[in-house]
């Protein structure tokens, strides 16, 4: 209880903006009882250093963070309680999260490979999550060194072997990898691969019900889809990428989700519109009506938008068919005479 309540302090601290007195408890309870045996202290010891970490990284005191880290790794890295060895995961992920942030990618893929490398056939959730979290990371930061080729293959190898995982957290970087495996091919002009990436990713994530996965399929995946599809001018292609995006989250009542549908339909309502199909007025129309009412600042600016673009249409539309009759009406009297 003496551990705990130490720990606690530590915690309480911080809250109040007392860092140095927060680590300084930390500090107390780590060295009166980093020698015990006992588990559940140990689990307090642990996350006091672990703490002790994330509060120096927020304070910007990276190479006592650094030291941290390494202390809970160190004393603790052959422990095989499970909470600890959470700690330790954690440890290791956050030591490469830093890494990364200060911009030094070689050593921060070392850390994630540490972290694999230890704990890569782990059974237990939260220690696979940080895994996986550190494999996608690692895909990151091998694009940030322009090692392309490297990274795709860890965002395949995250794909492998968490693919089929139940896990809500692990699942959502699964779609995170591909999702960023698809951008990478994207900006790599690979648009075939890409789409086909994409494609992917929605059917295997189509029928989620996380309402972050579905953020992504609709923000990034087929958002992307269309982007793909639009750039070699595959305009038909794009017209049924935003149908199936209306079709399958038009009835979604999360706002941020609305917002997307309702960008879509606005979307292909000026793709119709590009391509001077009739179809244009009616999908206007459509978005008008599905939203018409809704409150949401971003979405109400999407439905006037859709008036305006509308009143364009009907307008441009106007000046074609009178040009039209007035050609006919020369053309007919210049044959008369």
């Amino acid at each position: 209880h003496v551990a705990k309540a130490m720990y606690e302090k530590g915690d309480r601290l911080y809250d109040l903006t007392r860092y140095d007195d927060a680590i300084k408890a930390y500090d107390d309870l780590i060295q009166k009882f980093g020698n015990e045996t006992d588990t559940i202290i140990k689990q307090h010891v642990a996350n006091a250093m672990l703490k002790k970490g994330v509060k120096f990284s927020y304070l910007k005191r990276y190479d006592d963070a650094f030291k941290a880290y390494d202390d809970l790794i160190q004393k603790f890295g052959n422990d095989f309680e499970t909470e600890i060895t959470q700690q330790v995961a954690e440890a290791m992920f956050e030591k490469g999260d830093r890494l990364s942030y200060l911009k030094r990618y070689d050593d921060a893929i070392k850390a994630y490979d540490e972290l694999i490398e230890k704990f890569g056939y782990d059974f237990e959730t939260e220690i696979k999550q940080q895994v996986a979290k550190a494999m996608r990371e690692r895909g990151d930061r091998l694009y940030d060194l322009k090692r392309y080729d490297d990274a795709i293959k860890d965002y395949d190898d995250l794909i492998e072997k968490f693919g089929y995982d139940t896990d809500t957290e692990i699942k959502k970087l699964v779609a995170k990898a591909m999702r960023e495996k698809g951008d990478r091919l994207y900006k790599l002009d690979r648009y075939g691969d890409a789409i086909k990436d994409y494609d992917d990713l929605i059917e295997k994530f189509g029928y989620d019900t996380d309402t972050e996965i579905k953020k992504l399929l609709i923000e990034k995946a087929i958002g992307k889809n269309i982007d793909c599809l639009s750039y070699p001018d595959r305009k038909n292609g794009t017209i049924k990428a935003y149908y199936d995006l209306i079709q399958k989250f038009g009835n979604d009542t999360d706002t941020e989700i609305k917002r997307q549908v309702a960008k879509a339909m606005s979307w292909k309502g000026e793709h119709l519109s590009y391509l001077n199909h009739y179809d244009a007025l009616k999908a206007y129309d459509e978005l008008i009506q599905k939203f018409g009412n809704e409150t949401d600042t971003e979405i109400k600016q999407i439905v006037a938008k859709a008036m305006r673009e509308k009143e364009s249409s009907i307008q441009k539309k106007a000046k074609s068919v009178s040009f039209i009759t007035s050609l006919k009406s020369r053309v007919f009297g210049a044959f008369r005479r």
